[in-house]
């Protein structure tokens, strides 16, 4: 009763597994009140929960499972991400700035680094990281920072807090019960430091090349323009061209 949920397009394709997928979205009646700009200087980043929780069952399901499928399935059936609906409603009191981490945490922050073009200076260290992806780690020997890099996310809230609501936003939340991790601040300039430095400590040397990304991309464009896809399709063609763009520059 409280949603009215409209099925738009369904598409039934036969296998030996039974499997369910949706995209879900909404419109609201009113303006926003939180969006991927209005990143200021000073601002604290915080986040609704740990992350690298999905980027690790993606690995358990492709590493571990050749080793172990008790204990792939283990992880997998593990993987039960949160809908923050209630930090959300909290979150919208004192943050203009929100996105979710869908794509990974590095992807995300990215994102918010090409919209504001500011600095996004993050704390880096093992608490931002969710237990099973940490123990995920460990058995596949992998250094925890691929689950933060990867693009298979988990869903927390990245959102700021500017400098002078911070302290009564901290006391608020504990007062509703709501432990966010703060991971950073924003600073000025571009890019993306972890513990104030460059995690590549200088100039990056691409081992790819534009062109063999950027082959792609325009006919996608072309294509979506001539033959009237979706929106969110080209807004989501147009967000690819600026992230690339953001790492190789335009022509």
């Amino acid at each position: 009763a409280e949603y009215n949920i409209v099925e738009i397009e369904k598409i039934i394709a036969k296998g030996a597994q039974t499997l369910t997928a949706c995209t879900a979205y909404g419109t609201s009646k009113s303006a926003p009140s939180l969006s991927r700009t209005g990143l200021n200087s000073g601002d604290s980043l915080f986040l609704t929960g740990p992350i690298g929780w999905g980027n690790a069952i993606a690995l358990a399901n492709i590493a571990l499972r050749k080793v172990s499928t008790e204990l792939a399935d283990k992880f997998d059936l593990s993987y039960r991400p949160l809908a923050r609906w209630r930090e959300s409603q909290f979150i919208s009191q004192y943050s203009e700035t929100c996105i979710d981490t869908s794509d990974g945490l590095l992807s995300t922050l990215k994102w918010l680094e090409i919209f504001n073009q500011k600095n996004l200076d993050i704390d880096y260290k093992m608490s931002l990281f969710h237990p099973v992806a940490l123990e995920v780690a460990l058995l596949a020997k992998v250094n925890p920072w691929l689950f933060m890099a990867a693009q298979n996310g988990e869903f927390e809230l990245l959102f700021s807090v500017s400098a002078n609501k911070r302290t009564e936003f901290l006391d608020k939340a504990n007062d509703n019960g709501f432990q966010f991790l703060e991971i950073g601040k924003v600073a000025d300039g571009t890019g993306i430091s972890l513990n104030g430095k460059n995690k590549c400590n200088g100039r990056i040397i691409f081992t790819i090349a534009y062109g063999s990304i950027i082959k792609y991309l325009e006919p996608a464009l072309e294509l979506a323009k001539n033959y009237n896809v979706p929106s969110y399709i080209r807004q989501d063609l147009e967000l690819t061209k600026k992230y690339i763009e953001s790492i190789f520059g335009r022509d």
